[in-house]
């Protein structure tokens, strides 16, 4: 395996490729992730933006179907308004 990653040519773009250039977004997006996955617990005030406090527990309750948040389809078209009830 680790022969097949060397031998990788370096103009190939894969899924995994890091890049330095975006290495301070890609941290900010793994933080966010996680305060997102710890939110589900309770209230978690986000690392990359500490104005935003985030309780996505309170999504998943039950209260509110999951439907009623997506866009309706009619036909060949969507109706994003239509999640706005």
């Amino acid at each position: 395996m680790k022969t097949q990653l060397r031998n990788r040519l370096a103009n190939v773009v894969c899924l995994f490729n890091y890049d330095p250039v975006q290495s301070n977004e890609e941290s900010d997006f793994r933080l966010t992730l996680s305060d997102l996955t710890n939110s589900f617990a309770g209230a978690d005030t986000l690392g990359v933006n500490t104005n935003y406090t985030v309780f996505l527990g309170s999504q998943m309750a039950g209260q509110h179907p999951l439907r009623r948040f997506l866009p309706e389809h009619r036909r060949d078209r969507i109706h994003p308004a239509a999640c706005v009830r």
